[in-house]
């Protein structure tokens, strides 16, 4: 689906691409695709995150990359939602992962703080993501370029570097890929239910501004 050799080459698609699947010439990767992603369950220190799962063979290695990011909170917890930055891997050992840098945000469920992170819906969802470098990337037209759609715990997000040049005749396209939405209500004087947002799942509410699917 590239024309090309390598991992950090110079891409053509040659037909559309989901890069949390796809992976380009020698590479492999048995969790995904080049822009694998894995949600963070602790941090160890401020520089050592554990993931819900250890990375499989090439997934993850010394030098990629990687984006670390609060995607999502609860009704009461959402201080850190959207908070990221770009970090290096400096190792990884089963599902700690270590940075060559301290990471400089907070990711948890209060303000500076890092607790009460994981899978859950009482949890915050902060995803560590691995961002792809390439030295050119083309997509040509009637290509699409694009990531798994969000999930609830990750998914939803393209992040990717390109050196030299990109090229795109084609599409990138996240549409309809974000936060999900919510069943239609058919019955006489029910609020509608909200679809998700930062703070979770959408509730029923009339109150003006307060997230639910009326008001």
């Amino acid at each position: 689906r590239f024309a090309g050799t390598g991992s950090d080459g110079s891409f053509t698609l040659a037909s559309s691409v989901n890069l949390s699947t796809f992976n380009p010439g020698g590479r492999s990767c048995d969790d995904g695709g080049d822009a694998v992603a894995y949600n963070v369950v602790a941090f160890a220190a401020a520089d050592q995150v554990q993931l819900d799962r250890a990375p499989g063979e090439g997934c993850l290695v010394a030098g990629d990359e990687v984006l670390l990011a609060n995607l999502q909170g609860t009704a009461s917890s959402q201080a850190n939602v959207g908070a990221f930055e770009f970090l290096q891997v400096l190792e990884v050992s089963g599902n700690l992962l270590r940075f060559r840098s301290t990471k400089q945000h907070a990711y948890g469920a209060s303000e500076g703080s890092d607790e009460g992170v994981g899978l859950g819906r009482t949890e915050q969802r902060v995803v560590l993501q691995r961002v792809p470098q390439y030295e050119e990337l083309t997509v040509p037209n009637g290509r699409v370029l694009s990531v798994d759609g969000w999930d609830g715990r990750r998914g939803g997000v393209l992040a990717l570097r390109v050196r030299s040049r990109l090229i795109v005749s084609g599409t990138i396209d996240l549409s309809g890929l974000g936060y999900q939405g919510a069943p239609r209500t058919t019955e006489v004087n029910q609020t509608g239910l909200a679809g998700e947002g930062n703070a979770g799942l959408g509730a029923r509410s009339r109150e003006p501004n307060g997230g639910g699917g009326g008001g």
